[in-house]
């Protein structure tokens, strides 16, 4: 798997779990603020890919 696939990969899970916490949001608000710290994960994994030493060489 290339490094642009698992950028993406966490890019449209973020996406995701916002779509989900802004659904969840009047009913469950304690849900939405955990699908809201999920895609705040995902940001900190995308920003690691891109910058990180793993992937370095290939980005």
């Amino acid at each position: 798997m290339r490094v642009v696939d698992l950028i993406a990969h966490e890019q449209f899970v973020a996406a995701t779990y916002r779509r989900e916490a802004s659904n969840r949001k009047s009913k469950n608000p304690a849900l939405a603020a955990q699908l809201l710290e999920w895609a705040k994960a995902s940001e900190r994994r995308v920003e690691a890919l891109r910058t990180g030493p793993l992937f370095a060489e290939a980005a």
